[in-house]
């Protein structure tokens, strides 16, 4: 995949949303190297057909992991821009309450009732994220 990247590279989606170059790398580090444990499998659903915009097109995949233990279906549609024939931006969308209903059982349902769900699962994925970037050192301290 990372063949494919842009140097400039941004990745966001509801989880992380506008993650500059270097985070995004890292968070795919993240989910790949913690694929024995989380037993993620990605399957693409669609092609790529072109997209509203120049340069843009959109695939659908879905992602099949475990999430502390709760099993997550997550299916998702991508919006890829490509710049000098690799890929520049990625914007991933899917229903996070969907998403949370699974990975976080009532607490996520919870969390959606009271207006929370958002906040809290973009602040729980940058500590995440922030903690492997601290333990690994192409991303050690770097932004």
């Amino acid at each position: 995949m990372a063949n494919l990247w842009h140097p400039e590279y941004t990745f966001a989606d509801p989880a992380f949303p506008d993650l500059n170059t270097l985070r995004s790398r890292a968070m795919f580090h993240m989910f790949i190297t913690n694929r024995d444990k989380s037993k993620m499998v990605v399957t693409h659903t669609t092609a790529a057909i072109p997209g509203p915009e120049e340069n843009t097109y959109v695939t659908t995949y879905t992602c099949d992991y475990l999430y502390e233990a709760a099993p997550v279906h997550n299916e998702i549609r991508a919006t890829i821009e490509v710049k000098d024939g690799k890929i520049w931006r990625q914007v991933d969308e899917f229903p996070l309450a969907t998403w949370a209903k699974q990975s976080l059982g009532i607490m996520g349902s919870a969390l959606k009732l009271v207006g929370m769900l958002d906040g809290v699962v973009k602040k729980k994925a940058a500590e995440r994220l922030d903690g492997w970037c601290a333990k690994n050192e192409e991303f050690k301290g770097k932004e």
